[in-house]
């Protein structure tokens, strides 16, 4: 189950995100449903399909339970499916 502290483990597609900071001045404040990511950007469905690079851009999600959680696009910056896969090594080492 998606929380703060595994977010940056899951699937991000669904959620509602908001852009808190970004390179791009002009992307600030955007907020959203990610309808789709990709190892560099996700797209954000706010009445129009906005593709927004990961990397520099810093994003505050909105979980199923009504909490956030702020994540660097810099730390997500995989495809998703690898993003997933390495969380489930990283476990798999850390039982030993």
């Amino acid at each position: 189950m998606r929380n703060k502290e595994n977010l940056h483990m899951h699937e991000l597609t669904g959620l509602r995100v908001r852009v808190v900071l970004a390179t791009d001045g002009g992307m600030i404040g955007m907020e959203g449903t990610v309808m789709n990511e990709t190892r560099e950007t996700l797209v954000i469905e706010d009445g129009h399909e906005r593709i927004v690079p990961k990397r520099g851009t810093t994003f505050e999600f909105t979980l199923e339970d009504g909490s956030t959680s702020v994540l660097e696009g810099d730390a997500i910056a995989y495809r998703p499916e690898d993003r997933i896969k390495r969380a489930g090594d990283n476990r798999r080492r850390s039982r030993g």
